[in-house]
């Protein structure tokens, strides 16, 4: 099993049919995003589809604690299984299923989350417990298993190639003014050679020169966009401009020498 936690988060907040919810973007819809604002990444909730790709049994449990709302602390927990569409006992049923109290609605029951005590119990007994007063959720995958790789690896390599994939790509958020803290199996992630470079310069912004001049300088340079209209735009609309900043580190050759040969062999980061 795969157990994966955030603290310090909003959690799954919202009812049980509550559109545009963290909750039911995350476990009940299908093909759907609910994000804060515009400037949020991700498309149709497809993102969330690799917590079920990845469990040989298509199942996923969530325990949260919320952080708002008109359940803001308490406890909630619930499953969902995606399965191909099937019959029992020749009574057909489309392919997502659920996990939880049964309650009974119109059209028959349906399974709805557990909460409080009731949640925190089975949580315990599902090796989902989580700190009680802390808010976020924690997330379940049974029978985890890499689609993507032949052999099975073990627990030690498993959790050492995610640790080299956090510190790869969320070293950004690991240095932001409220930093990202990343733990797997119980070890923190820190930045590796392969992102010290870019690391490096992102500390340095700040003391940005116009020109690199000796090893350890840091640049800064504008550069300007150009953003045409959207296609179902009236033509009306003028395209707009605008710029971006990037930021440029300086190294000895010895230590650019020596990161190129620590570099894995898919190369740096794109």
């Amino acid at each position: 099993m795969l157990r994966v936690e955030d603290r310090d988060t909003s959690g799954l907040v919202g009812g049980e049919d509550e559109s545009e919810s963290n909750f039911c973007a995350l476990c009940r819809d299908s093909l759907f995003s609910h994000k804060q604002s515009e400037a949020a990444g991700g498309s149709y909730g497809l993102g969330k589809s690799v917590y079920w790709r990845f469990s040989a049994f298509s199942t996923v449990v969530f325990h949260s604690c919320l952080a708002s709302g008109e359940h803001a602390g308490r406890h909630r927990l619930i499953g969902r299984v995606e399965l191909p569409s099937h019959a029992v006992d020749e009574r057909r049923f489309s392919g997502p299923g659920w996990f939880g109290r049964c309650v009974r609605v119109e059209n028959g029951v349906r399974a709805e989350s557990l909460w409080d005590q009731q949640a925190l119990g089975l949580a315990k007994r599902l090796r989902l417990a989580r700190p009680s007063e802390v808010t976020g959720t924690t997330i379940l995958v049974v029978g985890f298993r890499d689609p993507t790789q032949e052999a099975v690896e073990d627990a030690a390599q498993l959790l050492q190639r995610i640790r080299e994939s956090a510190a790869r790509f969320f070293w950004p958020a690991m240095h932001f003014p409220r930093p990202l803290r990343i733990v797997v199996g119980g070890e923190p992630v820190v930045p590796t050679d392969e992102v010290r470079p870019f690391v490096i310069a992102w500390q340095g912004r700040d003391q940005a020169k116009g020109r690199l001049e000796k090893p350890g300088d840091v640049a800064r340079r504008s550069i300007s966009l150009h953003l045409p209209r959207r296609r179902e735009e009236k033509k009306s609309v003028q395209s707009t401009g605008g710029s971006a900043s990037s930021w440029f580190g300086s190294q000895s050759p010895r230590d650019l020498v020596s990161w190129i040969t620590r570099l894995p062999s898919s190369g740096a980061p794109e």
